[in-house]
């Protein structure tokens, strides 16, 4: 049987890639319509709604993984 640190730390490092490339797509859209003037001020100013909602998906997502890992008693 695993230890809890070990599974803790799988299940991060096997939605770590999610994490980046969600967290990067976030970044890249949030430059690009930071560029027109009169949207992307607006934007910025409401940047926190859609990191939050992506933030909150990742730890439900991890929280269910984990959930999921101790029902198997992995």
């Amino acid at each position: 049987m695993m230890s809890k640190k070990t599974i803790i730390l799988s299940i991060i490092l096997s939605n770590a890639f999610p994490i980046i490339v969600g967290y990067s797509v976030f970044y890249i859209l949030l430059t690009v319509i930071k560029q027109v003037p009169a949207v992307g001020q607006e934007v910025l100013k409401l940047w926190f709604i859609p990191f939050s909602v992506l933030t909150a998906y990742i730890i439900y997502s991890i929280r269910k993984d984990y959930k999921l890992s101790k029902q198997k008693g992995i």
